[in-house]
Formats: structure tokens, C-alpha cells, sequence
């Protein structure tokens, strides 16, 4: 049973109790209608929301009520998931609201007037107001820099449940799955069961199956928007990618973005494939997320294909270089490159290993972490293996995902003989 009693507030209680008035009219209520707004939850059974609702439910022995659990947000997400789902259900006052954002300007004054707008629904010059008014009576300090997201963006997912049981059931369901759990999702037990299934399959596989990867090496059969924490926020220092082209997958375009965001360090480059056919939208929707540096020009010899549509021959590739936050290029380098070559022995689209070489070694030093959202057979981490870097990658198909397990396990064999 979750106890909402006691001396203290609970961590994520926004308001305190109702006055006994009210709380009454609210139990006469719960007991002639239930529980209307599902109670919100973390897998470790801490209310997120609700807590009002759970202590008439415990003093009417009101057991079975709609419960939704929520997963993946740290202890700052699930304060603001709290502040948010209030602010969002209650009709506030404009003076609690006030009132409210002041409490969390001073709590952490160094949040960002957008960030706070988010969470509270209001206008950011509304925040801005607020913190003014707290920096006159000196009750925060007067800055000059404030933290924003900082590229990360809290997409939780949950599970709803409808009895003690199933909250029990989903609760451990997202516990085991972890950082496995893809964000943004509302996954049903059945889901996150065939998710820890395939978690256990995949380890099994990694133990029986075929050669040992090199330690530096992770790759992952899954479209890298459903990868989860698998690959940590803030943790790449550069991501090497060729994303598919064709006009059936400009909706991926903005998904990497956020995705580079999410797990590019401040300061980070994104170097990515793209075709000419579609390069403005290409480049509007990672400027949503990244900022814009370069395009680089990549050229093969005797590589030419011939686009009757735009009645053009295509003699080069763009490689597009974004950062994120306040990025350059770390040394000079030349914006095009002549390659000697394409093998396409491993992928029907794979890009030339030459290029992938050089710019590690011209943008990160040894030891860096290089991601490939859409690594195909793995070109760039056989790049990154040979310049002595670390390597994640993401492949949604599963024999292609198979084709580059073999070619960068096959490469740890030829660095031992």
C-alpha cells in the first residue's frame, strides 16, 4: 500500500493537503464516481500525481483505481512532470501560479526562463517578469548565464494499469526493462515483456553466438529512435552517419536531430550523408536542433549517376557537418574529399571507408566515442576501430545488422593474428 501520510511532504506533492472541506467533498466524490484521472507513478512507486486522490482511496480501502507508471525521467523530470500535470489540471489562480514559479525560481534559480515556461504553460516573458521581481527584493541572485535543457528532452513513457496487481506487474516490467524502455512510448504488458525478451535473447546471442565484439564496440539492432539510454545522454563526441535519402524517409531527418541533441556532448559535431534531391528540407529540420557549420563535398573517380528528374549527373556527395552549441571544426580542413572508391561487398549503400578514416582522425582524437544512428554493415565503426576509438551504432535490419556483427567481429580476429 502507498502511504501518503505524515509529518513531511512528499518529494513530488505540489500543493499541500486539501483543507478538510474540500478533501471530504473530494471522497464523497471518489466514492460515488472512482477515481476519474489516473494516478501517476514512477517504477519505484513514488506518485509523480495524485496524491490527494490516494489518500481518500486509502481511507475509503479503495484499492482497485486506474494507476499509470511512468518511466524515464530523472529526479529534475519528475519534479517538472509533476509541476506540469498540475498547472496543466487545476485552475489555478494567476497568484498560485505565481506563486508556484516563484517557489521554483528560488529553489534552482539558475533554470532557464523557456525551460520554466515549458513546464508552467505560460509565456517565457512571464517567467522573465517573475525572476525580475525575486532579483529587486534580492530573494535570487542576479545572472548572467541560466541552464536550458541542455539538449535533453524528457519524452517519458508509461504503462497504465487498472489494479494493484497489474501497477505491480508494470512496475517491475519497467524496472528490468531500464534504459531499454523507448522513450515517448504507451506500452502495453504484453510489449514490454517482448522488449525484455528480446533484451534477454540478445544477451544470450552475445555470449553463444559467434565471436566476441572488441570491448569498445556496442551495436544495436533497433531503429535508433527506439534505442533508449542504451547510448547515454551527452556521451558522443561525434556521430559519423549516412541516413537512407529517398523522399519516404524525410520524416527521420528530424528525429536525428533530436536524437544528436540528446546524446551529442556540448560542443560536438554531426557529420552526415545527404542527397542533393532534398538537401534544403535535410538541412531545415536538423537546424531545428543543431546549428548549421558546413558542407562538405565528397568525390569518387568514375562515380557518376545520372538524375533524369532534376536532369542533372551527379558527380558529388554532400557531407554535412552540424554542431551542437557553440561548435567549429577542431582544425583546418579541406571541404572536399577524393575518395579512391566504394566497396559495396557489405551494403548495398555503403559509403566509402577512406572518408569515414579520415574525418575521426581529423575531428576527434583516439579514445572518442563515434555514433552511427544508421550504421548499415559498420563501416564507420571499422573506421573507428582502426583510429583507436570507441563505437556505437544502430542498424534496423536485422541481416544487415547480422552482416556488420560479423565484419567488425571478423576485424578483432585480424587484429589478433
Amino acid at each position: 500500500m502507498i502511504q501518503v501520510n505524515g509529518n513531511h511532504r512528499p518529494p513530488y506533492q505540489v500543493f499541500p493537503d486539501l483543507p478538510p472541506e474540500e478533501f471530504e467533498t473530494l471522497k464523497r466524490d471518489i466514492a460515488d464516481r472512482g477515481i476519474q484521472v489516473a494516478i501517476e507513478l514512477t517504477p519505484e512507486g513514488e506518485i509523480l500525481d495524485g496524491h490527494q486522490r490516494i489518500r481518500a482511496c486509502q481511507e475509503l480501502k479503495v484499492k482497485n483505481y486506474p494507476r499509470r507508471i511512468i518511466s524515464g525521467l530523472d529526479e529534475e523530470g519528475k519534479r517538472h512532470h509533476a509541476l506540469k500535470a498540475n498547472c496543466l489540471r487545476r485552475q489555478l489562480t494567476r497568484l498560485q501560479k505565481k506563486e508556484l514559479i516563484a517557489s521554483e525560481l528560488k529553489r534552482k534559480p539558475r533554470q532557464s526562463n523557456r525551460l520554466l515556461a515549458e513546464v508552467f504553460g505560460v509565456d517565457d516573458k512571464t517567467i522573465a517578469a517573475y525572476r525580475h521581481e525575486l532579483e529587486l527584493t534580492a530573494e535570487i541572485p542576479q545572472l548572467e548565464s541560466f541552464v536550458g535543457k541542455n539538449g535533453k528532452t524528457y519524452r517519458p513513457s508509461s504503462m497504465f494499469a487498472a489494479t494493484p496487481a497489474a501497477a505491480r506487474m508494470a512496475q517491475t516490467l519497467l524496472s528490468e526493462l531500464g534504459d531499454d524502455v523507448p522513450e515517448g512510448k504507451h506500452l502495453s504488458p504484453r510489449t514490454a515483456s517482448e522488449l525484455i525478451n528480446q533484451k534477454r535473447r540478445e544477451r544470450a546471442d552475445s555470449r553463444v553466438n559467434g565471436d566476441p565484439l572488441p570491448r569498445q564496440i556496442k551495436l544495436f539492432n533497433c531503429d535508433f529512435r527506439g534505442v533508449g539510454k542504451k547510448i547515454k545522454d551527452h556521451s558522443a563526441d561525434l556521430i559519423f552517419t549516412d541516413p537512407p535519402f529517398g523522399q519516404e524517409f524525410l520524416p527521420l531527418w528530424d528525429d536525428l536531430g533530436a536524437f544528436a541533441a540528446r546524446i551529442l556532448k556540448p560542443g560536438a559535431l554531426l557529420i552526415t550523408y545527404a542527397g542533393q534531391a532534398y538537401l534544403g528540407q535535410v538541412i531545415a529540420d536538423l537546424s531545428q536542433h543543431l546549428s548549421y557549420i558546413w558542407c562538405l563535398a565528397i568525390v569518387h573517380a568514375h562515380r557518376q549517376s545520372r538524375i533524369h528528374h532534376k536532369r542533372v549527373i551527379n558527380a558529388w556527395k554532400p557531407l554535412l557537418v552540424f554542431g551542437k552549441g557553440a561548435s567549429r571544426f577542431p582544425e583546418t580542413v579541406w571541404d572536399m574529399f577524393q575518395g579512391t572508391g566504394v566497396n559495396k561487398d557489405n551494403h548495398d549503400w555503403e559509403q566509402g571507408l577512406d572518408e569515414a578514416v579520415h574525418y575521426l582522425e581529423a575531428l576527434v582524437p583516439a579514445g572518442s566515442l563515434v555514433v552511427d544512428p544508421c550504421m548499415g554493415s559498420a563501416t564507420c565503426g571499422v573506421a573507428a576501430l582502426r583510429c583507436g576509438m570507441r563505437f556505437q551504432g544502430c542498424e534496423i535490419d536485422a541481416e544487415t545488422f547480422k552482416r556488420a556483427r560479423t565484419r567488425i567481429a571478423g576485424l578483432r580476429n585480424e587484429r589478433k593474428s
